[in-house]
C-alpha cells in the first residue's frame, strides 16, 4: 500500500479499497498505515489493509480494479510475482482491468537483485515486458496495452546505472 498513499486516494474514488503490503515487515503495522489514512480524512469503512497471507480471505471474483505502481519492483522472487498474478486472476471480477508497473530489464528473463547493507527489505525485481506479458497470458489474461517508459539515469547523471519501467494493462476473462 506504499504507506497508505495510494490506498488513501483509491478509497476516495472507489466504494471500498483494499491495500496489500508485499511482506510482513516488523515495525510496519496495518495500524500505522491505517492511522496515516485516517489523517487523510478517509473513514475506516472505506478501506481494508492486508498482509499477503490474508488475501486468501478475500472472495473470488470480488475486485474491480488492480493497480500497482512500484510494488512489483520490490518482489523477492519469480514465484512471488507469479503468486500475485494468480491472486489478481482469482480475485478479478469479469472484464476488470489491472494496471501494473514493473522494473524493466533488457534481458529476456527476469532477475532479482537483493540490496546489500543494513538488512532492510529492499529487493529489485526486473524483467522484460515480453516475460511479464507471457506470464499474464499463461494465466489467461488479455493484454490491453503496454507502455515502455524510457530508461533514465539514476541518482547521478554520470552514473552507468539506469532505471526504467514498463506498464501493462490487462484483464482476465471469466
Amino acid at each position: 500500500s506504499g504507506g497508505g498513499r495510494l490506498l488513501a486516494n483509491a478509497a476516495t474514488v472507489f466504494e471500498r479499497a483494499i491495500g496489500c503490503d508485499l511482506v510482513y515487515c516488523p515495525g510496519a503495522t496495518a495500524s500505522n498505515t491505517g492511522d496515516y489514512i485516517a489523517k487523510q480524512g478517509v473513514p475506516p469503512s472505506k478501506f481494508d489493509l492486508f498482509w499477503p497471507e490474508m488475501l486468501r480471505h478475500v472472495p473470488d471474483n470480488s475486485v474491480n480494479f488492480f493497480y500497482s505502481f512500484i510494488a512489483f519492483q520490490h518482489m523477492d522472487s519469480v514465484d512471488t510475482v507469479t503468486e500475485y498474478l494468480r491472486q489478481i486472476q482469482r480475485l478479478s471480477r469479469e472484464r476488470n482491468m489491472s494496471r501494473i508497473f514493473c522494473g524493466r530489464s533488457d534481458s529476456q528473463g527476469p532477475h532479482v537483485r537483493e540490496a546489500s547493507g543494513d538488512g532492510t527489505f529492499d529487493v529489485t525485481f526486473k524483467c522484460s515486458p515480453d516475460w511479464f506479458v507471457s506470464n499474464v497470458r499463461l494465466l489467461g489474461g488479455d493484454v490491453i496495452r503496454i507502455d515502455h517508459t524510457p530508461p533514465k539515469r539514476v541518482w547521478d547523471p554520470r552514473s552507468v546505472s539506469v532505471s526504467g519501467q514498463f506498464m501493462v494493462d490487462f484483464r482476465f476473462q471469466k
